[in-house]
């Protein structure tokens, strides 16, 4: 799973039993992992994100989305590498790091790429990823 590695050792076995009892019968698998998504964002301290119901699971391969290998930025990559990965799909500067601040939940040591602590509680969604971003020294 590379930059999602945390996805078969910890969120699959969390919801496998919801989605033995749910999917597909009350909901998709793509509606189950939006949905507990923004659960944990909730839990975490985090906003309320309403979850818009109607995604569709793949029925096999040929439906599936291409593989994420190259789609995903690498931990130890600098800036330059985040805009390669994602300028082709049109966020913005200001995008890229809004959404790299979400590193803040996967950031454990076994599951990540990423070298110590992202934040000061791994498990409390807030603002100390960019609060230690603007502590740095940033050149051109």
């Amino acid at each position: 799973f590379g930059a999602n590695a945390g996805l078969p050792q910890v969120a699959i076995p969390l919801l496998k039993q919801i989605s033995e009892k749910y999917v597909p019968r009350l909901i998709s698998h793509a509606d189950l992992w939006a949905l507990a998504a923004n659960v944990a964002i909730k839990v975490m301290g985090g906003p309320s994100i309403v979850t818009h119901f109607g995604r569709l699971d793949a029925h096999g391969h040929s439906e599936a989305a291409p593989s994420a290998l190259g789609r995903l930025p690498e931990a130890d990559k600098d800036a330059q590498h985040l805009r390669e990965i994602f300028y082709p799909k049109g966020f913005t500067d200001r995008d890229i790091v809004a959404l790299s601040g979400a590193q803040i939940v996967a950031c454990h040591a076994e599951r990540s790429a990423v070298e110590g602590q992202c934040t000061d509680d791994k498990s409390k969604f807030d603002n100390s990823y960019f609060r230690d971003l603007l502590k740095k020294t940033w050149t051109k």
